[in-house]
């Protein structure tokens, strides 16, 4: 078995955590961390790539034809619509994320959206703020009806947090037909029908061509008008501007919005001044020790291939996001 090397690519700006680098250091094979100064040559000579600062995509694509040893790329992300630029999807790169890694941090986030929104969080703070002791009177979670767009590994976390909780959970995916903790789950094709019948309406699902601004004007035209809807997924699922339209008329009630289609939000969005909004950047899944669990699971997937065992999961190129392998 000859050996094998690892390049872990990164930025000044986002350095690895001292124990996951000593973490990395115990790999049987040689690993070099490098920067776009010295990556072209360091990626060139490797065989895996392990890419920890995700927000050198464009890098990465322009320099692909270096990169000509590579047989397997590992992202620290879940989403990886942005990695699937045309020469990697054709090339014979496995291509793996940080499924699992993320799941119970975006559940419990989801489970805090509900909550906050059904208990008057933001009236309470307000009253808190302006010494005010007035009664408020707040909804109860038990029952509602929660519908969850993308039934992979997260929406089932997803799922299963808010079934115990005493919602009715149902589900919307192209593929799953069943799911532990789910009444049932629609077609893409029945969205609408879904949004008929949803309280709450939760985002997990990738972004594909398939999913880009699949939540638009004529579903959010489906919901009630106390609907609440949730977005954990990606941004460009959500048509914005019909969400802004649909906000500002009444035809939903609210929203709770991680992810949108640009990040950072632009100052100048309208979103931004929405009573019936909440706002946070990006961080439903980074909670806790999320950086060494990430550098973790590279470990023993680096492990796994050093010693010629097939991964647990890896993306489909084509379909644009992760599921179990079939030996």
């Amino acid at each position: 078995m000859g050996m094998k090397s690892i390049a872990v690519l990164t930025s000044p700006e986002v350095p690895l955590p001292a124990e996951g680098c000593a973490l990395l250091d115990t790999l049987p094979c040689t690993t070099t961390v490098c920067t776009p100064g010295n990556a072209a040559e360091v990626v060139g000579a490797s065989e895996a790539c392990f890419v920890w600062d995700t927000d050198l995509t464009s890098y990465i694509e322009s320099q692909w034809d270096a990169f000509a040893h590579l047989s397997w790329m590992h992202v620290a992300v879940t989403g990886v619509d942005s990695f699937l630029f045309p020469k990697l999807v054709n090339s014979n790169v496995l291509l793996t994320n940080a499924s699992g890694i993320y799941n119970d941090s975006i559940a419990e986030f989801v489970l805090f959206c509900i909550l906050s929104h059904a208990k008057q969080r933001r009236l309470l703070e307000s009253q808190q703020r302006n010494h005010e002791w007035r009664h408020a009177t707040s909804a109860t979670v038990k029952e509602s009806n929660a519908v969850i767009y993308g039934v992979g590994s997260i929406g089932r976390t997803v799922g299963k947090t808010l079934t115990k909780l005493g919602l009715h959970v149902r589900g919307i995916d192209p593929y799953t037909s069943v799911a532990e903790g789910f009444e049932c789950i629609y077609r893409n094709a029945d969205m609408r029908e879904a949004a008929v019948w949803s309280d709450y309406f939760i985002i997990c699902a990738p972004l594909t061509e398939q999913t880009r601004h699949s939540v638009n004007a004529e579903i959010f035209d489906a919901m009630k008008a106390s609907c609440h809807v949730i977005n954990v997924g990606r941004g460009p699922i959500i048509d914005e501007t019909a969400l802004v339209q649909a906000l500002t008329s009444g035809s939903i009630g609210s929203a709770s919005l991680d992810v949108f289609e640009t990040e950072p939000l632009p100052s100048d969005n309208p979103l931004w001044e929405m009573e019936n909004v909440h706002i946070s950047p990006h961080i439903s899944g980074d909670a806790g020790d999320f950086e060494l669990a990430l550098i973790r699971q590279f470990a023993d997937l680096a492990d796994m291939w050093f010693h010629g065992h097939d991964f647990p999961s890896a993306v489909d190129k084509k379909r644009g996001y992760a599921h179990t392998r079939q030996n």
